[in-house]
């Protein structure tokens, strides 16, 4: 499997067209590439971004992009403001600063929906048939330092790979055993393009062939962002006291 960072011009907040900089790009495309976009790049092209001379309250501006969240207070000594957004657990909305020009970035309204109309536009740019979209972002991890990359946003591929019903190397049927394909992806491509002013929002993962298996006919019927109420951690979610945000991103 190859992995190739692709360097464009600076996106300028509040907003810049991202399809022009990848056109003047050295992109290159094969039928069966993987294209992972940074989803700082796809909020700027998209113009979601803030001013933060405009932003008196930032804290409130987080907990109005939140699902929910927990309240600073009871979380540890950090005082992080901790939020669930879009299925995904992630400090402060995913709101970011740097890179951004005196702006709030925030991340894509409809990532998934981002992500097709990125589909969209390679195909039609790049003369391709089969081809994925991936949009990243990074967060920290439990019990983990650093931050690291997930998908926030996909198109064109499938996100799992059911090893269901299937032997192992001593014939016993795997009954529980579903990889995540999508977010090993998502962390490779943000490995390549780092995380400070590398200008590499684009990254091309050659020859990842299992992510374009169609999903099982199980997995079909599973929604890939579990709800909480069906969680395998449920139990360390459930006792914490969230509130309602804003949930912005969805109107």
């Amino acid at each position: 499997m190859e992995i190739i960072p692709v360097t464009t011009g600076v996106m300028i907040p509040p907003k810049d067209d991202l399809f022009g900089k990848i056109k003047k790009s050295k992109l290159s495309l094969r039928e069966g590439d993987i294209v992972v976009v940074s989803s700082k790049v796809v909020s700027v092209h998209e113009g979601n971004t803030v001013r933060k001379s405009s932003v008196r309250n930032k804290e409130k501006l987080m907990q109005e992009d939140a699902d929910w969240y927990l309240p600073r207070s009871t979380a540890g000594k950090w005082r992080r403001l901790f939020t669930l957004r879009g299925g995904v657990f992630i400090g402060g909305s995913g709101i970011d600063e740097s890179n951004g020009d005196g702006h709030f970035i925030l991340w894509p309204k409809r990532p998934m929906e981002s992500a097709k109309n990125l589909l969209t536009f390679f195909k039609k740019t790049y003369k391709i048939k089969k081809l994925g979209v991936i949009i990243a972002d990074s967060r920290s991890l439990l019990l983990r330092r650093g931050a690291v990359g997930f998908a926030l946003g996909w198109a064109g591929v499938s996100p799992v790979y059911d090893y269901r019903g299937k032997p192992d190397l001593f014939g016993r049927r795997m009954h529980v055993q579903v990889a995540n394909l999508i977010d090993p992806l998502a962390s490779a491509a943000v490995f390549m393009m780092g995380e400070c002013a590398e200008q590499t929002p684009l990254v091309v993962i050659r020859g990842a062939h299992r992510v374009f298996t169609p999903l099982s006919k199980r997995s079909r019927t599973e929604p890939f962002i579990v709800p909480l109420t069906d969680d395998v951690h449920q139990a360390l979610w459930k006792n914490l006291k969230w509130k309602k945000g804003g949930s912005r991103y969805k109107k």
